[in-house]
């Protein structure tokens, strides 16, 4: 499979099908990641589409040998933080398999504590935990994507863990 950087730099030299191709690669993905953003999925798709447009306008501050991918999401997410001057906090209205009830505990009411821990985050962990643990964005990608070095963002998702570790444990005490 060709990489995202090989397809964009045949794109910036003028080749069409590339780009075509990346828009099509990065579709389902870029579209979850931005409708964790949006107050809605019409507004979700106009910021995916003003995100490509963002590309093609931006192509020239593309740079090569970097990966693409941090630099595609670092339009997209500066696009929601212009929607709303700074991105809504994401939904977290499904819950992962990893947070299972406590007898007596509603998946609802247990869906709602691990919102409202997630929210709790101050915004840079919150930020780090939501690329990797639900756009799955490796470390060196956020990192990227965020302008932060690697170690703060290990060092963000790190305390991440623990803040929800510690605001979640009743959930699991008595198991």
């Amino acid at each position: 499979m060709v990489s995202d950087e090989a397809l964009f730099l045949a794109f910036l030299r003028g080749e069409s099908g590339p780009f075509e191709v990346l828009v099509r690669r990065h579709e389902a993905p870029l579209y979850r990641f931005l409708l964790r953003r949006a107050t809605s999925a019409g507004q979700a798709e106009d910021l995916f589409q003003e995100t490509w447009v963002g590309v093609l306008r931006g192509r020239h501050t593309y740079r090569e040998g970097r990966p693409f991918r941090p630099w595609l999401y670092a339009i997209a997410l500066n696009l929601a933080r212009k929607a709303h001057g700074r991105p809504r906090p994401a939904s977290l209205d499904t819950v992962d398999e990893a947070v299972q009830a406590e007898p007596g505990i509603g998946r609802a009411e247990t869906s709602d504590r691990v919102q409202a821990a997630v929210q709790a985050l101050p915004e840079a962990q919150r930020e780090v935990f939501l690329l990797s643990e639900y756009d799955g964005l490796p470390y060196a990608e956020i990192a990227e994507l965020l302008g932060r070095p690697l170690g703060t963002v290990k060092s963000q998702m790190h305390y991440a863990i623990k803040q929800l570790r510690a605001h979640l444990e009743p959930l699991w005490e008595g198991r």
